[in-house]
């Protein structure tokens, strides 16, 4: 391609690209965290304490914080958590 892009393009270093997690979290994915960070499937783990998650969920929601890894953390514990435990298909 280096005959094709202008020589900054093509000689330039690999570079990552971002995941928009953040926008995710609070759109499609929003149903997702509702059902494996909700308040009784937290409480019933025993792992994470369900207040200080919903403050995340909260601050995140509203757009005063960006929690957006931490929630991607807990998801995917959860998600793990819940297989490995035998809690049944995931919400």
């Amino acid at each position: 391609m280096a005959d094709r892009l202008p020589p900054e393009i093509a000689s330039r270093r690999k570079q990552g690209f971002g995941v928009p997690m953040e926008s995710w979290l609070r759109g499609p994915l929003a149903p997702v965290l509702d059902g494996l960070l909700a308040e009784s499937r937290l409480r019933a783990g025993g792992v994470f304490d369900p207040i200080a998650v919903h403050r995340l969920l909260s601050e995140h929601r509203g757009g005063t914080r960006d929690h957006a890894r931490v929630l991607w953390a807990l998801l995917v514990f959860e998600s793990w958590r819940s297989q490995d435990v035998g809690e049944g298909p995931l919400p």
